[in-house]
């Protein structure tokens, strides 16, 4: 894997200051440990919801998918924005109601 082939992950918040991550790049079985890493933590007390932006994720597989259940298991309700068509279908099939919303 290259430097142009590795997982970006930009943590900022809304508008309304709910946590915001978005994720460029490939997310599958090398790349997932990374945004695990990069949310490590970012869940609190006063975090209800994390919107995740997979707008530049262009393939995902269950190990990505599991990245995102992470943010659930540490107490947060997960809002997928934007997500490439691929990704959306992996969405649709092992989507969570009221654990992994999406958006857009």
């Amino acid at each position: 894997m290259d430097a142009s082939d590795e997982l970006q992950v930009d943590i900022t918040t809304t508008d309304d200051g709910r946590p915001l991550v978005t994720v460029a790049g490939d997310l599958d079985v090398q790349s997932s440990p990374a945004l695990t890493a990069a949310v490590e933590g970012l869940v609190t007390e006063e975090t209800s919801v994390v919107v995740v932006d997979l707008s530049g994720v262009p393939f995902m597989d269950s190990s990505g998918f599991g990245s995102l259940l992470a943010l659930h298991r540490a107490g947060a309700a997960i809002l997928v924005r934007n997500p490439t068509r691929q990704v959306r279908q992996l969405l649709d099939v092992v989507g969570v109601p009221g654990v992994v919303d999406v958006e857009g």
